[in-house]
């Protein structure tokens, strides 16, 4: 997605006690451009890879032998889960980004002067809150999700089954894998492991791909209504300000 904040001309603003701010900050802008291009980059990564795969389990058709299918599977397996988490964790530091903009805004707002009527933000879909919780629990804090069930804790520590979809007149759907971890029951009488249904099922890449930029879309919509509405009262207060002092050179 070609974010739209990135091209935005910041606002400077005189905040009383605080003093001038700049916003969206330079850096943040500039973090926003880059974090949505990553994202494009890891979609496009696993394009390269899964696309020549399908192509050739396409072509072998029901023909084709199962280990075909399963070498197809081995090789596209670690590509597919290096692009889930490099997508989960760059999805978090551009949300990270996103709300940063939206707290100094709304901080600017809590000015009576500065009050903007603006759309909620958007909510996050279930998809997108389980990416998160993928990013969180089996990446970057693997073997210590954030809950105090031992099933969450071990089930997130779960990088397998990985689902393949397929119909019954055509082959695997090796493009569209989806990732989920094992949602585990822990049998109270001998502290065994019972394997459920999955907790943390996400669609695939591309699926993922157009729910995070229609969230980030309404997410940039109310910030850039936010914007556009404090810079025209700082509009207004200037060409006041411009009438005044015309109005007094004129008395002079």
């Amino acid at each position: 997605m070609i974010s739209r904040i990135s091209f935005i001309q910041p606002i400077t603003i005189d905040i009383p006690v605080e003093g001038i701010k700049i916003i969206p900050r330079h850096l943040i802008q500039n973090n926003i451009s880059l974090l949505n291009q990553f994202l494009e980059i890891v979609l496009d990564d696993w394009k390269q890879v899964s696309f020549p795969v399908q192509r050739e389990i396409d072509e072998i058709g029901e023909k084709g032998s199962m280990f075909t299918g399963i070498e197809a599977f081995i090789k596209l397996e670690p590509h597919f889960l290096k692009c889930l988490f490099s997508y989960a964790f760059f999805f978090v530091s551009l949300e990270k980004c996103y709300k940063s903009i939206y707290s100094d805004l709304i901080n600017i707002c809590k000015n009576p002067k500065y009050r903007i009527n603006h759309p909620k933000l958007p909510k996050r879909s279930s998809d997108l809150d389980k990416l998160n919780l993928v990013r969180n629990w089996s990446i970057a804090h693997i073997g210590e999700a954030n809950s105090k069930n031992k099933e969450d804790i071990i089930g997130s520590m779960s990088w397998t089954p990985i689902l393949l979809s397929k119909d019954n007149t055509s082959s695997f759907d090796y493009i569209n894998i989806q990732f989920e971890t094992l949602n585990v029951r822990i049998d109270p009488a001998n502290g065994g492991i019972i394997n459920t249904t999955s907790k943390l099922e996400i669609p695939d890449l591309l699926t993922l791909h157009n729910e995070v930029e229609n969230y980030y879309s309404h997410y940039e919509d109310v910030i850039l209504i936010i914007i556009e509405g404090i810079r025209g009262i700082i509009s207004n207060e200037s060409s006041d300000a411009q009438q005044v002092a015309a109005g007094d050179m004129a008395k002079a």
